[in-house]
């Protein structure tokens, strides 16, 4: 699935999400009964998605505030976002 950087996301609307003590989600999909469980660094992404942040701006901010380099981070985060799209937790905004 291609990624853009530029690109806003939504949650899909068959998708439920609940917090989990040490910060980070479990989701489920209402349409499957799949459920997946995101450590805190995803659901933080997720979380800044749904807001509206862009892959790009999340991704400048985490280089700048961890000092890892823009492509490392990009690449890295990325590959979430198209898991995410995969399955069907996200979708683009048109």
């Amino acid at each position: 699935m291609k990624v853009r950087v530029s690109m806003k996301y939504k949650l899909s609307s068959n998708i439920n999400i609940s917090k989990t003590e040490d910060g980070g989600s479990i989701v489920l999909n209402s349409n499957d009964a799949q459920y997946y469980h995101f450590d805190k660094l995803t659901t933080d992404f997720l979380a800044s998605l749904i807001k509206g942040v862009t892959l790009e701006d999340f991704c400048k901010d985490i280089s700048i505030n961890y000092s890892v380099e823009l492509y490392q981070v990009l690449k890295d985060y990325t590959e979430i976002l198209e898991e995410l799209q995969q399955l069907k937790i996200l979708e683009e905004i048109k």
